[in-house]
């Protein structure tokens, strides 16, 4: 601890290194091991860590979901899950949790059957547990079961009336007429909180922008949009035309059709990419795609985000097996 608060993290690795090697049973230094290599860029090494305590203890729970969730998160998401069945079979406390994270991976995977299922497990053990309601929600609102998900919605905010998420996505999926009408006061009553957090009343904002609109009350549907869009521009940073034309004289300056011929395929079968702004209709071309029987869904891929960042510099350093 003392290495890494002095901003020393290669010392801390090798004395965590130093511990768990002298006590490869004791969870914490593995955990704390494990955190740290994670944090540092080393997935890899960090999953190694995990297998080998469960190895040596394979009744600890808490480090087999932590390993399904570092899993995950580094895109081996089918290992994930065979983790993540592993901590029900060996009766993992809060199984609700658990189901919940399998149902992320596969709506990930446009695998919405088997996600509504692991969604409804997890209601199955905690019939008030938000992050499932939530997701189950979303999950009939992309279905097209607006009044179910309206319901769970509304369910959601009996138990949470600040919850952000519920109160946009009825904005949202409602035709707002009236400007008073109850989810703009009680999202307003949100807003008022002074702790709330900036995603939120960013999320929040946007939404009054489109119930505003919807009320034709322009002004104040543009003045909530630029509230919103100032906070948007807080967390994310503003759009420069020069760095969007650099990154794309990069891209055309490097991946030309040479690079591309260097790359083994990684599948003899073709591949489609769809690439897309956000709500513009990409996810549902890929369902309608995905009906053909020839063709599989792969779901939103973050692997050139994950592995590739800064992108596009690290292409340049980046040798063919990697790509």
């Amino acid at each position: 601890m003392i290495c890494l608060q002095g901003g020393r993290p290669d010392e801390a690795q090798l004395h965590l290194q130093q511990l768990v090697d002298a006590y490869p049973g004791e969870a914490i230094y593995t955990e704390r091991l494990a955190t740290l290599l994670e944090r540092r860029g080393h997935g890899d090494e960090a999953v190694a860590c995990y297998r080998r305590l469960l190895a040596a203890r394979p009744g600890l729970n808490n480090s087999r979901y932590n390993l399904a969730r570092l899993l995950k998160r580094i895109g081996r998401s089918e290992e994930a899950l065979q983790e993540y069945q592993a901590c029900l079979a060996r009766n993992i406390a809060r199984p609700e949790e658990v189901h919940n994270n399998i149902s992320v991976i596969h709506t990930a995977r446009q695998r919405h059957e088997l996600a509504l299922a692991a969604l409804q497990a997890a209601l199955a053990h905690n019939p008030e547990y938000i992050p499932a309601l939530y997701n189950l929600a979303q999950l009939r609102e992309e279905q097209g079961d607006w009044a179910e998900a309206l319901r769970l919605f509304n369910r959601i905010l009996q138990r949470e009336p600040r919850h952000a998420g519920a109160l946009a996505h009825i904005a949202y999926g409602e035709r707002i007429t009236d400007p008073v009408a109850p989810v703009v006061r009680q999202i307003k009553r949100v807003l008022r909180n002074q702790d709330l957090a900036a995603i939120d009343r960013e999320e929040l904002l946007y939404a009054l922008g489109k119930a505003h609109d919807d009320c034709r009350h322009y002004d104040r549907a543009f003045d909530y949009y630029r509230q919103a869009n100032l906070l948007s521009r807080q967390r994310a940073g503003s759009y420069s035309r020069e760095r969007q034309e650099q990154l794309v004289d990069q891209l055309i300056g490097h991946c030309d059709r040479h690079w591309l011929q260097t790359i083994p395929p990684v599948s003899e079968q073709p591949l489609v990419f769809i690439c897309g702004m956000f709500r513009s209709g990409s996810t549902l071309l890929e369902q309608i795609l995905a009906g053909h029987s020839a063709l599989a869904a792969g779901g939103e891929i973050d692997f050139f985000q994950r592995e590739l960042a800064p992108f596009p510099r690290t292409l340049t350093t980046l040798a063919a097996p990697s790509l």
